[in-house]
């Protein structure tokens, strides 16, 4: 893996799109921005950030939907030698004023249409169209400082509140340069990759691989299973990444019986269960994909290639653990019981992680952490080891859930909620876990949950208020959220899909 120079990289990637010219960097819905293009845009949001004032290492909030503007905004933040804040607009106004909050955000790069989500967070924005119809000019940045922070990504903490991970410009471009080196293949000049998720989080650094190869980005917000339809139909698209969660809906929703011409379909963030895969395979061919990454190490920390994953799912009918594959180049693997002990091959227990482009810590309501030099990151997934070295994930510790290719916390929606109200996440094909809220007795909480929830994101608001009996608790008064799962579904019949619902058994 190449040591970082003196020089920014994403600077030296401005330069190399500006040699591409005409060819097509990134497209949405028709709308597509040459790499000439790009290069130019990127230049002026890095020209525009400087003038404001940005210093290394500072925060900026990039607040854009999925399409060329956030791809241009970001690689200007990071050419400027700032740190990129890409707000995930699926966050509710809570959730971004708390993250702007503990980050100390000062400056932002807004699209006009973003213009009201930013309005009373009292920041100094610079419009993005209004940089972009800016005569080009040239803008000297401060000496690139690798160790400063390049990135910040927000998710949830353990207490129920979010944080937020920092990454170092050089370790940022570290595991860029390890998703490179792990791609399934070299993409080309006629590959299109096709991203539905927020590129606050891992299309952005799939993307990256793909602009420096040359190739291009379809790059939509949320899943459009029909426009995927017809992207497949014109062959325009040869690669798709699609976590669980988007998987099942474009083979759910998809009107065609076979899709040709997909090289490879990157998934990842949840665990992928065999009927599924099957479903899949049957649809796109033998061509998915395993990785693992968290926001603190970014992917990938181990791959299941696509003959590997083909070999394990064959002939699985259940699991109470799913493959994740073999460590990625550099990534060091510890499986530990409750004490620190370490766990012999196919013992259960909490999985530490260590790499070279780990985060460099978390920003929470209390400052800046820094991870010690050489420390494992504790995950809170529960796996084990195989007598191959290959990584298997069983559970998510302290009951985390994951909807929609989201990881949420019980205690980030119950905070808000009144005392005796508890939330759970039923499993669910489509969404991986469908959050429910769930009180004692008889009393329909329906309309106080929702305008308890009002300001939290769309995706952490409870689809449906059910009632059991008594909510299970252990002799410490902690809620058995198993328990209340198991009472849910013995109570009530979920009808899965875009919009579930729950009927009395």
């Amino acid at each position: 893996m190449p040591a970082m120079t003196a020089e920014n990289p994403w600077t030296r990637a401005l330069r190399d799109f500006a040699k591409r010219g005409d060819r097509t960097a990134v497209a949405a819905r028709g709308h597509t921005l040459t790499y000439a293009e790009l290069g130019r845009q990127a230049e002026a949001v890095r020209a525009a950030v400087l003038e404001a004032g940005a210093q290394p290492g500072e925060v900026i909030a990039i607040v854009a939907r999925n399409g060329p503007g956030v791809v241009a905004a970001s690689y200007g933040v990071l050419a400027s030698g700032a740190a990129e804040f890409v707000v995930d607009l699926n966050l509710g106004p809570d959730d971004i004023a708390y993250a702007i909050g503990i980050l100390r955000v000062r400056l932002a790069v807004v699209e006009r249409s973003e213009l009201p989500r930013v309005a009373p967070l009292g920041l100094d924005v610079l419009v993005l169209e209004d940089i972009l119809a800016r005569p080009p000019r040239s803008v000297a940045a401060p000496p690139f400082d690798p160790h400063a922070w390049g990135k910040t990504i927000m998710t949830s903490g353990t207490t129920g509140r979010p944080k937020a991970i920092v990454h170092r410009h050089d370790r940022r471009f570290l595991a860029h340069e390890l998703l490179r080196a792990h791609l399934p293949f070299v993409p080309g000049e006629n590959d299109r990759v096709l991203l539905m998720n927020a590129y606050a989080h891992g299309a952005a650094l799939l993307a990256a691989t793909w602009f420096e190869a040359g190739a291009s980005v379809e790059l939509i917000g949320g899943v459009d299973v029909d426009y995927a339809d017809e992207l497949f139909a014109r062959g325009e698209v040869t690669a798709v990444f699609a976590p669980p969660t988007v998987l099942a809906k474009l083979v759910q929703g998809t009107r065609h019986k076979r899709i040709g011409g997909i090289k490879c379909i990157f998934c990842g963030t949840a665990t992928l269960q065999p009927a599924l895969y099957r479903a899949a395979a049957a649809l796109f061919g033998p061509v998915i994909r395993v990785t693992y990454g968290k926001s603190e190490m970014f992917n990938p920390i181990t791959v299941l290639e696509m003959d590997e994953t083909a070999d394990y799912y064959r002939d699985l009918v259940t699991l109470d653990a799913v493959c994740l594959g073999s460590p990625a180049h550099g990534v060091e693997i510890e499986i530990r019981d409750e004490s620190g002990r370490l766990c012999a091959t196919g013992e259960h227990g909490e999985i530490h992680l260590r790499s070279p482009h780990m985060m460099f810590g978390h920003v929470d309501a209390q400052g800046f952490h820094e991870l010690p030099e050489g420390d494992f990151h504790a995950t809170g997934d529960l796996g084990y080891r195989d007598e191959r070295g290959r990584l298997f994930l069983a559970g998510r510790a302290h009951d985390v859930m994951k909807t929609g290719g989201y990881k949420i916390y019980p205690e980030e929606i119950e905070r808000v909620l009144p005392d005796g109200v508890v939330v759970v996440g039923i499993p669910s094909a489509h969404w991986g876990e469908v959050i429910v809220a769930v009180s004692e007795g008889g009393g329909d909480h329906t309309e106080t949950v929702a305008d308890a929830t009002r300001g939290l994101a769309r995706y952490k608001q409870p689809r449906a208020c059910l009632t059991i009996e008594r909510i299970p608790r252990s002799l410490q008064g902690k809620v058995q959220r198993s328990r209340v799962r198991e009472l849910v579904l013995t109570r009530y019949a979920m009808t899965d899909g875009p919009y579930p619902t729950f009927a009395p058994r």
